[in-house]
């Protein structure tokens, strides 16, 4: 996730056809018309992304179909310590949970 400043969808194709890799964007004009409450529940209409959930509500993100725990996730470059420590025998979960983050915090996502 990365805080976006792009405007207009069309700004955002344009971002991901310049990208050096392969990159979804999406503005917040696009976030807002979306009825979700946390930021992972936003985060599940990317192509590739699923959620985990508890009490109906989505906590963790899951990319293609890997484990929480095998991802890490980063806010404006920067790592986000894993919150789920205990759900590995060794005790290195890395997954974040999300669900307390409301989508209007990111201002887009990259």
């Amino acid at each position: 996730m990365a805080p976006s400043s792009t405007g207009s969808q069309k700004q955002a194709v344009k971002e991901q056809k310049l990208a050096p890799n392969i990159i979804y964007v999406q503005p917040e004009s696009v976030m807002q018309k979306l009825p979700d409450s946390n930021v992972a529940e936003n985060l599940k209409h990317v192509p590739g992304i699923s959620t985990a959930t508890d009490s109906g509500f989505s906590r963790y993100v899951m990319v293609r179909g890997l484990s929480e725990d095998l991802n890490s996730t980063r806010y404006a470059g920067l790592e986000l310590p894993g919150t789920n420590t205990n759900a590995s025998p060794t005790g290195g979960g890395r997954a974040v949970a999300l669900d307390f983050l409301p989508p209007g915090i990111i201002g887009g996502r990259k």
